[in-house]
């Protein structure tokens, strides 16, 4: 069944109303009973009595012929003739070519709609693929800043060792100076009481010379075995050597342990005081003097009581007292100490 549709609204018009004669052909083009066009058949509109009245022959004669065109005009649709199929197919045809103009427009409108979105795609694509190669740069430099970071760490742990070995190496060679020092003293000391001793005393005889006990080989190879060991740079080493002077009781070697008081391990330092208390060795006051000024309170307290025991006096030193209290008490002993002498 067709469909039919009006040219002034562009509305379908009902097939009763082209079979009750409600539209209007003008020109080739369709109206419904709505869009009749002005000066068309209809618009003349119904003839009324007072029309008849007025008019004349002519107007008559004309309304006449008027109503007989319009009645000849619609027949055909009223009948379904060729006329009717002819302006429903012209109808139809004009619908069909306006729709294809339609679909035709919407169908440029709908690709360019298409080419503007593919185009703001491309761009988009692009800052995509920017954004990712800025990711993929900041990944790398955060990659290059973690090594570096890896490596002045290690850098900085590889400082750290150094300046420890540094630090032992100073502490060892100070210690060694100290000792150097103490040793020094101690032979000139040495020299200045035999160069007394001798200047006093007389040359011994030959009964004397050959009353001399003689040095016996083995003591004499274990005692340099002693001060040998005394040297090593291993401190478990010069503490077995301090044992070894300790449980041969040899009083020979107190001049050896004397540089010990001031050696870097603090277990061989309090040996070794421990070890010259035992044998009395009086010569050991001056150099555990200096010790009670150690930065170790234990060493300070091993000091102290040395020194209570080879002297018999007791200054009041406290090892854990301020560093005022501790030096007036270390000056109270050395001046006792130089009265006693």
């Amino acid at each position: 069944m067709k469909i039919y549709f009006c040219d002034g609204c562009n509305e379908s018009i009902p097939l009763t109303d082209i079979q009750a004669g409600q539209v209007t052909t003008v020109k080739g083009k369709l109206f419904c009973r709505n869009c009749i066009p002005p000066g068309g058949p209809a618009a003349a509109g119904p003839v009324t009595p007072a029309t008849r009245r007025g008019a004349g022959p002519i107007t008559v004669t004309l309304l006449l012929a008027l109503l007989a065109y319009t009645v000849w005009r619609d027949l055909p649709a009223r009948l379904g003739g060729p006329g009717d199929r002819e302006a429903s197919e012209e109808l139809s045809a004009g619908s069909e070519r306006d729709a294809a103009g339609q679909l035709s427009a919407d169908l440029a409108a709908l690709r360019q709609a298409g080419d503007e979105l593919d185009r703001k795609l491309t761009f988009q694509r692009g800052d995509v693929d920017s954004l990712r190669a800025m990711a993929a740069d900041l990944q790398r430099g955060l990659d290059s800043l973690r090594e570096s970071l890896d490596g002045l760490q290690r850098g900085q742990a590889e400082t750290g060792q150094l300046i420890e070995q540094l630090n032992l190496q100073e502490n060892r060679t100070h210690a060694l100076e100290a000792r150097i020092d103490t040793l020094a003293d101690m032979l000139a000391s040495q020299q200045q009481l035999l160069a007394v001793r001798a200047s006093q005393a007389e040359a011994p005889g030959p009964e004397a010379r050959a009353a001399a006990p003689a040095v016996d080989p083995t003591l004499q190879a274990e005692l340099d075995s002693i001060r040998r060991q005394l040297l090593d740079p291993d401190a478990g080493q010069r503490f077995g050597a301090v044992d070894r002077i300790a449980k041969g009781r040899y009083k020979q070697l107190v001049g050896a342990l004397l540089p010990v008081l001031s050696d870097e391990d603090p277990f061989v330092r309090s040996l070794a005081m421990q070890v010259l208390g035992d044998f009395g060795a009086v010569e050991a006051v001056p150099p555990l003097l200096d010790v009670l000024e150690d930065p170790s309170p234990i060493i300070r307290k091993a000091a102290a009581e040395t020194l209570v025991r080879l002297t018999g006096y007791d200054a009041g030193f406290d090892p854990r007292g301020s560093e005022g209290e501790r030096k007036k008490a270390v000056k109270k002993w050395r001046d006792w100490v130089g009265g006693a002498r």
